[in-house]
């Protein structure tokens, strides 16, 4: 890495960076995950105006959404990793989105899981969290996302699902400020 760039980092809470290295952010974590056995689907559907699967045509709105909502890293491309679920307004806008960004043998990550905050409170982060979950452990797989520590409203979400807290960990952006000397 060059001097001047910077990276994501996730760990274990209280871990040391190295003096070549900025921390530009730092903050805890939660890690939820639900099972087949713990998820529980909503028994009241809310009505979402439109929701559709998103695709490459979707990327430069889910981007501007993220950058919105800060639900985590999102890329024009990210929409390419797994299967990503958009609501959209009257007017054809994107306003809550969720999707699947990593797979491991067994372990689906949920992630983007945000709404516009002109729309939050009419059940759109539930309903996407629902609907991708019921498809994860549907296959047999155990899903999982991270959300910050304190979002206290979004865990709330998540544990009506059927999500618990398996483990608090750090993520960190560090930029790197020096070359490191031999």
């Amino acid at each position: 890495m060059k001097v001047g760039e910077t990276i994501g980092l996730f760990g274990t809470r209280g871990e040391s960076v190295p003096d070549v290295w900025e921390t530009q952010w730092r903050y805890p974590f939660l890690q939820m995950i639900c099972t087949q056995r713990s998820f529980r689907a909503p028994v009241s559907g809310t009505t979402a105006p439109m929701m559709r699967e998103l695709d490459l045509s979707d990327g430069a709105a889910m981007v501007t959404l993220a950058r919105l909502t800060q639900p985590g890293p999102m890329e024009e491309r990210t929409v390419t990793i797994g299967r990503y679920l958009g609501i959209f307004d009257g007017n054809a806008s994107l306003i809550a989105m969720a999707g699947e960004r990593f797979r491991l043998d067994g372990l689906t990550e949920i992630s983007g899981v945000c709404t516009h905050p002109d729309h939050r409170g009419k059940g759109y982060a539930n309903v996407l969290v629902a609907s991708i979950t019921k498809q994860i452990v549907e296959r047999g797989d155990t899903a999982f996302l991270h959300v910050k520590d304190g979002n206290s409203g979004a865990a709330k979400v998540y544990e009506k699902l059927g999500f618990s807290v398996r483990a608090v960990h750090d993520i960190a952006a560090l930029k790197k400020a020096e070359e490191i000397q031999a």
